[in-house]
């Protein structure tokens, strides 16, 4: 890909994100003894007072959830209409047509239809330029629709200018010691029906993409193509997002308490960088690409109760 990729890649996101760093900012950090086939990026929820402001970051990913769950042709299409007839219908409807699609994937299968999926969604998109590829939530519903696999599929232009096909896993957990081992391991299950040879999320890039823009849609499904030469310029990269329960948030009671919680968020990169480096070691992924992704809260538990309750849905495990 060439800079005029690149712009093509900025035009396909499903919107602006202007409104993301008040919400999640990036805990400036690098570990420099991550191999050169990982790469991470840390976050943490703006504070208001001394606590993470976890009720506006919810109502924030509510708003998220059309440009998520809809296919960008149909949001234009609702746009275009409100802009020539003044009427908003459209562009209201999608909002309950998101928040039902999310709710009816999340009555069906227990594991699908987490918050955790929309976060994941908005830091590759806000954070690290990466458009979605595939709107998975939107074909979720579809019982003859497998969409078993990655939770979400994006695409971004690597440093030494390669297409990186993404293929993400998020999750939420409570103890980060025990999520990165499960976490690598989910990545693994990925990798290997990635490597099979017969992947069901490549057939989704192929025959469900959602990318608006011909010409970036045309160069990913070429990737795929085997009677092309367009594959050699791409690297499948993993990326796995862990939100966690982080006890320093809890006790953040004063200034000094915040400043503290970045202290010791720091420490606990640096042990959570090394654990997920050897986990992937352990399971001889050694020359796999993946991107990390970490994100603290006070309770995991809160977050998805007040997410669920945002969209209508009570009493959800």
């Amino acid at each position: 890909m060439n800079t005029l990729d690149e712009l093509l890649l900025k035009k396909s996101l499903a919107g602006t994100y202007d409104d993301l760093p008040p919400r999640i900012k990036v805990h400036t950090y690098t570990h420099k003894h991550l191999d050169k086939t990982i790469k991470s990026k840390f976050f943490y929820i703006e504070f208001k007072g001394h606590t993470p402001n976890v009720t506006d970051l919810v109502k924030f990913l509510i708003h998220k959830l059309v440009q998520y769950c809809i296919p960008k042709r149909e949001r234009l299409d609702a746009l275009a209409y409100g802009n020539a007839t003044g009427d908003s219908r459209l562009i209201n409807e999608l909002h309950e047509k998101a928040k039902k699609l999310f709710i009816t994937a999340k009555l069906q299968q227990k594991r699908s239809g987490e918050p955790a999926e929309v976060l994941l969604f908005t830091l590759l998109e806000g954070y690290l330029q990466a458009p979605q590829v595939v709107a998975k939530m939107y074909l979720k519903t579809d019982p003859q629709m497998p969409t078993y696999g990655a939770d979400g599929i994006h695409v971004m232009l690597t440093e030494d200018q390669r297409v990186g096909m993404i293929w993400g896993e998020a999750k939420l957990y409570q103890n980060l010691n025990a999520a990165i081992p499960q976490a690598v391991q989910s990545l693994h299950q990925i990798i290997k029906e990635r490597q099979s040879g017969d992947c069901r999320d490549v057939d989704l890039v192929r025959d469900h993409n959602t990318i608006q823009n011909e010409n970036l849609r045309s160069a990913v499904i070429d990737i795929f193509n085997p009677y092309s030469d367009a594959g050699k310029n791409m690297v499948d990269i993993y990326a796995s997002f862990v939100g966690f329960d982080y006890q320093k948030l809890v006790d953040c009671k004063s200034e000094d308490d915040r400043q503290n919680f970045f202290n010791e968020y720091t420490d606990l990169i640096k042990t959570a960088c090394e654990s997920f480096q050897n986990c992937i070691k352990e399971q001889g992924l050694q020359e796999i690409e993946f991107i990390f992704l970490l994100l603290p809260f006070d309770s995991v538990k809160n977050f998805r109760e007040a997410f669920f309750k945002e969209i209508g849905l009570e009493n959800v495990q």
